[in-house]
């Protein structure tokens, strides 16, 4: 069992490695910090339910996701209704966050619906009971990452 569990686990490192590498030589830099948001939206209402990879290099957040198979104990499930996947990417330079706050994930999708930006964050009871995402705002743009947000805020100053 320990033997399969270490294949898999090296495996899926070559794999995050491989991606990587393309983006380095992609992008033509070194990426300084990498993390995966498990949902993402923003003000021009895009959403992704199944996240996105989120990486910073030479002071500019990219992110990128990638094709979503469901399964069940490692099985694909089939689905003849499922939309075809279209690929997805954006950026924001780091210099152009004015603020970073904490969002209930509902209050997210409204705001993506009605095409009003949020202005105020989470009170402390909601963000203790309800899902809750991070509310990254440029002067053009609303980005919304489920992710755990300090060390995100100590990467963007805020």
């Amino acid at each position: 069992m320990k033997a399969i569990h270490a294949k898999l686990y090296t495996k899926e490192t070559y794999v995050m490695q491989d991606i990587i590498g393309e983006l380095e030589s992609e992008y033509g830099g070194k990426i300084t910090w990498k993390t995966f948001s498990i949902w993402y939206a923003d003000s021009d209402a895009v959403l992704r339910k199944y996240g996105v990879f989120l990486f910073l290099m030479d002071g500019v957040f990219r992110f990128r996701d990638y094709e979503h198979v469901p399964r069940i104990l490692g099985y694909e499930i089939k689905n003849k209704n499922r939309e075809p996947f279209v690929p997805f990417n954006g950026s924001f330079a780091m210099d152009d966050i004015r603020s970073v706050m904490t969002v209930t994930k509902k209050a997210a999708i409204r705001s993506i619906e009605t095409g009003r930006r949020l202005t105020r964050q989470a009170g402390m009871l909601s963000r203790i009971f309800r899902d809750t995402v991070l509310a990254v705002n440029t002067d053009d743009k609303q980005y919304f990452f489920q992710f755990p947000d300090k060390e995100f805020r100590k990467l963007a100053g805020k």
